[in-house]
């Protein structure tokens, strides 16, 4: 006997339930514990779930099912071959040419009670007035009369009189002489002498800390001696340092150095050639015999004019300050002309060649307008036996490698979690094992649905914007 085929008999033809009810039943709507085996069943009309009790047969046909039933992911209680859950028609076609067993003693006898009769008040018998006898009063039990005991006190011995003793003669106070007192109060007063303790001998040293006493002292001595020697050589280095370095500021200029300063200080303006990285413009010097006119200097002139012969200028100068308002010299003597090299051509650095830039590239657009959904609704609510068919309009031919995407998001035990599946056709079937696969109590899913590229490796990319995100209930 199939054990699967008893139980769905059992559910439709005992229990009363549809053959969409039936297949829509999960593990948790099942209560067979207990005195009331029941299962709970969603009601189309109040959108709740009802409870419908179980006889004795059904309850064991169940049980017999869910001892045999396989394992499977899913919670229906009949998951079908490929645990997608049975449809309406498949339950007719497995009852169709099904006959039910004989029903069990127990069963039987169920129905049996059910099925009693029950007799009218008004069809009994008429028995008429029954009689009435008064009960007798209730015995009482007495004990047999019996003589009392007697009871035998007993006299107490009086108490002995307690005679009381006679006092006590008071004795005589003693006297102590007073000479017999002092000694006594002397005696109690000195306190008792003290036994003086011999003075403790000092322990001498052994030679062996003798020996190690006095290589520490001597060590100590030479260290403090190499310190010192250090320290005083030190200073004398320092002080050698520091006499050399005041030698060498404090040194008196001798006169050649002093006629070549003031002969720096009144120096014509034609500044001596100066090397420099980039070309200048430097004006060569001409040969004069008799100058006529004598120059304006640039540099700051000295109040008193030099005595000291001219001689030629350095060829390293620094450069000439801007000119000032200062007082013209006099009597300045015109320094011998030079021979001023001309400028050399040095080549400028050469700029370096532009570094090639990466172009942008512009990332193409969208090969397909978003696809347009079109059923069910936003927030519909299915029932369990439903078959949920998603819809959407087409977006024009797809080439060979392009398919469309649909997602299925929903929250299972907290986490997030993605269905779906590609294919090329405009609608798809959500399978029956997803039914209850969200969290309740809202059992709430969300799809859209995408077009996308296959590339060589198999990864999809997307080449289209995503549809609206709509929303069904599954409960």
């Amino acid at each position: 006997m199939n054990e699967e085929t008893h139980a769905l008999h059992a559910l439709i033809h005992t229990a009363k339930l549809t053959s969409a009810e039936a297949i829509g039943l999960t593990l948790g709507d099942l209560n067979l514990a207990g005195g009331d085996p029941h299962v709970n069943v969603w009601d189309q009309e109040t959108g709740k779930r009802r409870k419908v009790s179980l006889t004795e047969d059904a309850k064991n046909a169940l049980i017999a099912w869910l001892l045999i039933r396989p394992d499977r992911p899913i919670t229906l209680i009949f998951p079908g071959d490929d645990d997608e859950g049975l449809t309406p028609e498949g339950v007719e076609a497995l009852l169709e040419d099904y006959t039910p067993p004989a029903p069990s003693a127990v069963a039987a006898a169920d129905a049996a009670v059910v099925t009693a009769q029950t007799i009218a008040e008004e069809n009994l018998p008429d028995l008429g007035p029954l009689p009435r006898k008064q009960a007798p009063p209730p015995f009482k039990v007495a004990p047999p009369p019996s003589a009392p005991e007697r009871i035998q006190v007993k006299e107490k011995a009086p108490p002995t009189p307690i005679v009381p003793s006679p006092p006590a003669a008071p004795s005589p106070e003693k006297t102590t002489p007073p000479a017999a007192a002092a000694s006594k109060l002397l005696t109690e007063e000195a306190p008792a002498p003290q036994p003086k303790m011999p003075p403790k001998a000092s322990a001498e040293p052994s030679p062996a800390s003798k020996q190690l006493r006095l290589a520490i002292l001597v060590g100590g001595g030479l260290l403090l001696l190499l310190c010192v020697g250090l320290g005083i050589g030190g200073f004398v280095f320092l002080a050698d340092q520091l006499a050399k370095l005041q030698g060498n500021a404090s040194t008196t200029p001798t006169p050649e150095e002093i006629a070549g300063v003031v002969e720096l200080k009144t120096a014509t303006p034609t500044p001596g050639p100066t090397k420099t990285s980039t070309p200048t413009e430097t004006p060569t010097s001409t040969e004069t015999p008799t100058p006529t006119e004598t120059p304006i200097a640039t540099a700051t002139a000295t109040t008193e004019p030099s005595s000291v012969s001219p001689v030629s200028a350095p060829t390293q100068t620094p450069a000439p300050a801007p000119p000032t308002n200062t007082p013209q010299p006099t009597n300045t003597p015109t320094p011998i002309p030079t021979n001023t090299p001309a400028p050399t051509n040095t080549s400028a650095p050469a700029e370096p060649p532009p570094q090639a830039t990466n172009t942008p590239t512009l990332t193409p657009g969208p090969e397909y307008a978003a696809p347009e959904l079109i059923s069910p609704e936003d927030n519909f609510n299915f029932i369990p036996g439903n078959t949920i068919d998603l819809k959407w309009k087409s977006v024009g031919e797809l080439a060979g490698n392009e398919q469309y995407a649909v997602r299925l998001v929903y929250f299972h035990n907290s986490e997030v979690v993605y269905r779906g599946t590609q294919l090329k056709e405009t609608q798809w079937t959500v399978p029956f094992n997803l039914y209850h696969d969200a969290d309740g109590p809202e059992y709430k899913y969300t799809w859209y649905v995408y077009v996308e590229a296959v590339q060589p490796d198999g990864t999809g990319i997307s080449i289209s914007p995503e549809s609206e995100h709509r929303n069904f209930i599954w409960n």
